[in-house]
C-alpha cells in the first residue's frame, strides 16, 4: 500500500493506492483531512489525521515507541 500526502494550507489531501497489494482492494482512494493530531503517553508517540472526508480506516500515520532505557549506542535487538 502507498500512501501519498499533499499538505496544503488549510487541508491535506490523502491518496491510497493499493493497486500493488495482493491483499488490498486494488484501487487508487482519496481523503481529505483538516490536520494532524499528536497523541503521546509514556510508551508512544501517535501522528493521526482528523476530520477525513471521506472516512478513512486507518489515520494513524506514524508511531514513535519510546524507549526511555536507550541511549545512543545501544543495540534495540539483542542477538542470540
Amino acid at each position: 500500500i502507498i500512501y501519498s500526502y499533499e499538505f496544503k494550507s488549510d487541508e491535506i489531501s490523502v491518496t491510497i493506492d493499493t493497486t500493488r497489494d495482493g491483499y488490498g482492494q486494488g484501487n487508487i482512494g482519496h481523503t481529505t483531512c483538516t490536520s494532524i493530531q499528536v497523541n503521546e503517553d509514556k510508551e508512544r508517540t501517535n501522528y493521526e489525521l482528523v476530520g477525513c472526508t471521506p472516512l478513512i480506516g486507518d489515520t494513524i500515520i506514524l508511531t514513535v515507541d519510546v524507549y526511555p532505557e536507550w541511549k545512543p549506542g545501544d543495540r534495540l535487538i539483542e542477538t542470540l
